[in-house]
């Protein structure tokens, strides 16, 4: 033990004083790039009583088909220019808007009149990112992602 501790002392002056050559190399981060998915800032939307029934309103203003999701299985088609009313009596509630078939860009304008949540579902050009999710928080919180 005794001489394994001295080969280190040795190493150690060594190096200290030049006799061994030492290249020292800095690890420098290598820059990356991130498209940033949420067209939103963070932060809600708007506020309801959760502990009454709530009422969402989904209008599909676009000119394509789209589908309303809630989780838990539950899907229902709007047509083009139409809308659907949904009730919900506990929260968290998450809703999803997507279009019927193939891809476009979502944007969801949010209003709230008491414990209704209207959402008026509009189409966004180009390669923007859209909206893909409305979640309702059990403190009453709403959210658009």
């Amino acid at each position: 033990m005794r001489f394994r501790s001295m080969s280190v002392l040795i190493g150690i002056a060594a190096l200290s004083t030049g006799i061994l050559p030492v290249t020292i190399i800095s690890a420098t981060p290598k820059p990356h790039s991130a498209i940033l998915a949420q067209s939103v800032p963070v932060g809600n939307v708007g506020k309801i009583n959760p502990a009454q029934p709530i009422k969402m309103t989904v209008v599909n203003s676009t000119s394509i088909p789209l589908f309303a999701g809630i989780s838990g299985g539950t899907r229902v088609e709007l047509a083009p220019q139409n809308k659907n009313t949904f009730i919900f009596d506990s929260t968290p509630i998450n809703v999803f808007v997507y279009p019927a078939e193939g891809s476009a860009s979502l944007k969801y304008k949010t209003t709230t009149e008491g414990n209704t949540v209207n959402i008026q579902v509009t189409q966004v050009g180009g390669v923007t990112p859209g909206d893909g999710a409305i979640n309702i928080r059990p403190s009453g919180a709403i959210y658009v992602f």
